[in-house]
């Protein structure tokens, strides 16, 4: 879209809803909204799909082709065109999708329909959504500063009988610690595939750990730094076109597959707090969360690259009276 063509005022009063309560609001008042949306606060959401897509190709992991795939809270059909792009063999499947306005499924149709001619879609209501889980692939974007306990609840028991979830959300604090609940509660019927690199409970339910939420960056395209919309989008709106955070959880059903091979021990969460001459590192594993510090002198290569943001997430740590000494690999950049 031009920029002269978004309508900017309705983006801000759409923030103003997203930052505080959103839950149970009509705010699709118009197809322009719908489209202004689509080109900047949903592209910002499928950056992030990207990232976490790209990070699930990279680490092998291989999902069933299933007939079905639930867009659950589909908004513009971002999370279902990501989703396409990277896993292509889901072409054949038939995209349900699902959300609280009309308008917003009937737009995500024609989107997907515009981009993947040959993919098939079908509108649900909550009624008859319930009955689309069994063996399906679920995909879930940005819904859980919009639902109430018992909504999260009922989403949770249809769940249960799904193949396969991919659910990104923002990286807020309260909304990060929702979706670990959301892991603990199914974790007993699903393995973990990411951002995991382990099945046992989560280290930041611990007390020492309270005051941290597990979160990541996405690195945002050129165009986000290149094309006039977005500095008009950054300077109206003030959002940082720089900073990408997400939460994320990508979970499988036990009764169709196997547990994950573990290759990487242990996972960076956020950013690492740098110092002169050394770090602090925020990494779960097996064990729980831990904050280790990480001294340049003991290897200047790997400071180096974690300084700049120019290494990914998953290490195995080799460790020195409980300090960061280096890595045997790191993946995922």
């Amino acid at each position: 879209m031009e920029e002269t063509d978004i309508d900017w005022e309705g983006l801000a009063a759409l923030r103003e809803g997203f930052l505080h309560d959103a839950r149970g609001k009509q705010y699709w008042e118009s197809e322009r909204l719908l489209r202004s949306y689509d080109a900047t606060f949903a592209a910002r959401i499928g950056w992030k799909w990207d990232a976490v897509l790209e990070e699930l190709l990279a680490r092998n992991c291989v999902f069933d082709a299933t007939a079905k795939v639930i867009d659950w809270g589909c908004g513009t059909g971002i999370a279902s065109r990501r989703f396409l792009v990277h896993f292509p063999a889901f072409r054949s499947a038939e995209f349900f999708l699902f959300d609280q306005a009309m308008a917003a499924q009937q737009f995500a149709c024609q989107k997907i329909t515009e981009s993947f001619p040959g993919v098939k879609t079908k509108i649900v209501d909550a009624h008859t959504v319930s009955g689309v889980f069994t063996d399906a692939t679920v995909l879930i974007s940005h819904v859980l500063n919009e639902l109430n306990e018992t909504q999260i609840q009922e989403l949770l028991a249809r769940l249960e009988t799904a193949r396969q979830i991919l659910w990104v959300e923002s990286a807020t604090g309260e909304v990060a610690r929702r979706l670990v609940k959301v892991r603990e509660s199914l974790k007993t019927g699903f393995y973990v595939t990411a951002p995991c690199t382990h099945q046992c409970a989560c280290g930041l339910l611990s007390e020492k750990n309270l005051q941290h939420w597990c979160h990541h960056f996405a690195r945002p395209p050129m165009e986000a730094f290149t094309e006039a919309h977005w500095t008009h989008f950054s300077r109206t709106l003030e959002i940082d076109l720089r900073s990408l955070p997400y939460s994320f959880l990508v979970m499988r059903n036990k009764a169709a597959s196997a547990e994950p091979a573990v290759v990487w021990k242990n996972r960076i969460i956020g950013k690492p707090r740098e110092y002169k001459g050394y770090m602090k590192v925020l990494s779960c594993q097996e064990g729980g969360v831990e904050e280790y510090l990480f001294q340049e002198r003991e290897d200047k290569r790997l400071y180096k690259q974690l300084s700049k943001g120019k290494s990914g997430p998953l290490y195995n740590w080799k460790l020195k009276d409980g300090r960061i000494a280096g890595s045997e690999g790191e993946g995922i950049r």
